[in-house]
């Protein structure tokens, strides 16, 4: 009888303790969870606000003192449209006849406009507060070349 009773007792003792310890682990993953949520939260209101910043009209007027988030805005947006040409490359690849020669003739002007946008944002990185405002309008003529190139693949 004695054996039984320090059984029970024993595991008596185990029961409450396990049940602490798995509320414990429950806790735990609701804390790391809200952190996980917050963290999403946080990286998705840094994507919308690069979203926004992330077009010409809210880049434009950016001084000097803003050079390097200006132009990674236009590298972000460079690299929407070398998606789209990535996309067209893919499409093009089963075609034949004719209209091969007109896609591929589409693909070297992108590439060629997107290959003097990079030698810009070169010179833009360059550039002093002296001549920031030339520099700036050497990438948004670019950037133009660029949007029109990036709109013939289709």
């Amino acid at each position: 009888m004695k054996k039984y009773l320090m059984l029970s007792l024993l595991s008596a003792g185990f029961v409450p303790g396990a049940l602490v310890m798995s509320s414990c682990s429950k806790a735990d993953q609701t804390v790391n969870n809200s952190e996980k949520i917050h963290d999403d939260a946080r990286d998705a209101v840094a994507t919308a606000g690069n979203a926004i910043s992330d077009s010409w009209d809210g880049i434009r007027d950016y001084a000097y003192e803003r050079r390097s988030d200006f132009s990674a805005a236009v590298d972000r947006m460079s690299m929407q449209w070398d998606g789209r040409e990535r996309d067209f490359k893919s499409k093009m690849a089963g075609s034949t006849g004719d209209s091969v020669k007109a896609k591929q003739d589409a693909i070297k002007a992108y590439d060629d406009s997107r290959a003097v946008l990079k030698s810009k944002l070169e010179d833009l990185r360059n550039a002093s507060a002296a001549n920031w405002t030339e520099a700036k309008g050497k990438v948004a003529d670019a950037w133009q070349h660029v949007q029109a190139a990036g709109n013939n693949l289709k």
